[in-house]
């Protein structure tokens, strides 16, 4: 009877000691991975081909590369364009939300002040608003349109912004809009 109690006791001290040792083993596992895996997040992309942004201008758009750090990347390709004798831009966003037709754009050049006029048209029916151009650093944009769509109606809406600066330079931006 002596012999069978030490031997589960025995047996008892053999699984218990074999929980712990798992137990230990995955412990000192996860310590190795976290780690490893913080040296890894510390390290500098070390020659990894990894796309880049894309800037995109009045010019085309240009892929900046990591070619050389210590160099400012070339942004712009083509002219100037706080240098055109015209306005350019485009439509940003554009969407219904809230009863609200919201209406945002960039304007490619840096204007300190001037118009923009916002005409929607559909079917022969047409709606007129104005802002006020805001400068940027580096560009400008319309102070943003937002029309109720009880002025509107359902249907696709051609959107046509004019835009004027202060020194008489014009330009267009054109899109449309279903609601």
């Amino acid at each position: 009877m002596r012999y069978s109690i030490n031997h589960k006791v025995k047996i008892n001290h053999v699984r218990i000691a074999t929980v712990i040792g798992a137990v230990s083993v995955v412990l000192i596992g996860l310590g190795v991975f976290r780690f490893y895996r913080s040296r890894d997040d510390q390290k500098p992309n070390s020659g990894q081909n990894t796309p880049q942004p894309k800037t995109q201008s009045a010019g085309s758009a240009v892929s900046q590369t990591n070619d050389n750090p210590q160099k400012t990347p070339v942004q712009y390709e083509g002219a100037d364009a706080n240098k055109a004798g015209t306005l350019s831009g485009v439509i940003t966003y554009h969407a219904v939300t809230n009863n609200m037709l919201t209406i945002r754009t960039v304007i490619n050049q840096t204007i300190g002040s001037g118009k923009c006029t916002l005409t929607l048209a559909n079917n022969g029916k047409s709606i007129t608003k104005t802002a006020d151009i805001i400068q940027n650093p580096s560009s400008a944009t319309c102070g943003g349109f937002d029309v109720p769509t009880t002025e509107l109606g359902g249907g696709k809406w051609d959107i046509v912004i004019d835009l004027t600066d202060s020194n008489n330079r014009t330009g267009k931006i054109v899109g449309e809009v279903t609601i």
